[in-house]
């Protein structure tokens, strides 16, 4: 288990999911760690993945400065594949969907922040079949 994950799941102060007006959901996490401690735990597609309890990378390949992955994760009926763009930005990274049979939206957007005893993390994804 990474570091972040065993902060998250043992010492993290989490607010109330927040359901925003246009869809998504947003979630905020103190993490009582540095943040370039948290930074460096969520770097790649493949350590941010591993907070989505059904998402599982299944392949992985830069693309410009960015990282193009794809992702399996379980139906209601059967397993669906995707295909995200994760890219950095100011103060994390943002991933939007490149293609999919399923998903007509698959956006999600870490943010990080220094704060008094640690880092915030605020996470929002919005999901629309």
């Amino acid at each position: 288990m990474s570091i972040l994950l065993a902060l998250a799941s043992l010492t993290a102060r989490a607010d109330e999911p927040v359901v925003n007006s246009d869809g998504s959901v947003t979630v905020c996490v103190v993490l009582p760690a540095a943040e370039d401690i948290v930074r460096a735990e969520l770097d790649t597609a493949a350590e941010a993945s591993a907070l989505h309890g059904d998402a599982t990378l299944v392949a992985q390949e830069r693309q410009d400065g960015c990282e193009r992955s794809t992702f399996k994760t379980r139906g209601l009926l059967s397993s669906i594949s995707y295909v995200a763009l994760r890219c950095p930005t100011s103060n994390g990274w943002k991933q939007t969907l490149v293609s999919s049979e399923t998903f007509a939206e698959n956006e999600a957007e870490w943010a990080l922040r220094a704060v008094d005893g640690g880092t915030e993390l605020r996470y929002r994804i919005r999901v629309r079949l």
